[in-house]
């Protein structure tokens, strides 16, 4: 099992649901409540992961000197790209659903349009906007899938997670409140415009 886990990750496989992942409901027919099943490790090697997904396609990623991955920690597929996270090489790449390299979504540096360190993203199901959150940069960078660079705001460093919500809106949060400097008037839930207001 140890080896298992170790090994570099070559391809991957992408994992459709029947039951979590649904297409546009079509007029007239209701769509079937969403399924979430929460399984640790040791369940995931144990149970036959069939019994909960559809194997639909294996997609090779390409093994070029710029597309090489070490350990993934989030991939975001819609039906043209898949987004993948390595945090290992601390880099967001992009490929398209066979495979191929397409770019990657900002690069590492101390520059107005570079990030420090890859602390969380978040994506839209287009890949229309792609938000890196740098919390040792403490700011928030956003581009698009063809990494254009829509823009960047400074925020504090405290907090563990964001999203980027409709209406151009970003919403950083954070469970620990500890975290936070004594006295701070800083909430754990803070809303922001993509201009870098606190809304």
């Amino acid at each position: 099992m140890k080896h298992l886990m170790n090994m570099k990750i070559r391809f991957l496989i992408l994992f459709i649901s029947s039951f979590v992942l649904q297409a546009a409901t079509p007029q007239g027919k209701t769509k079937e409540p969403l399924k979430i099943y929460q399984l640790g490790l040791e369940e995931c090697w144990e149970n036959n992961m069939s019994d909960y997904l559809e194997i639909v396609k294996i997609v090779p990623l390409e093994t070029t000197k710029k597309s090489l991955l070490g350990r993934i920690y989030q991939v975001h597929v819609n039906n043209e790209e898949i987004l993948v996270w390595d945090r290992s090489i601390n880099k967001l790449l992009l490929f398209d659903t066979e495979g191929n390299f397409k770019t990657q979504i900002g690069s590492e540096g101390r520059g107005p349009k570079e990030y420090i360190s890859i602390s969380d993203i978040s994506v839209k199901n287009s890949h229309d906007t792609i938000g890196i959150y740098d919390s040792k940069g403490h700011k928030i960078l956003l581009f698009n899938n063809k990494n254009e660079f829509y823009g960047d705001f400074k925020v504090n460093s405290y907090f563990q997670s964001f999203e980027v919500w409709k209406d151009k809106q970003i919403v950083l949060y954070n469970r620990v409140v500890t975290r936070f400097p004594k006295d701070s008037k800083i909430s754990n839930f803070c809303v922001y415009s993509f201009d870098g207001k606190l809304l």
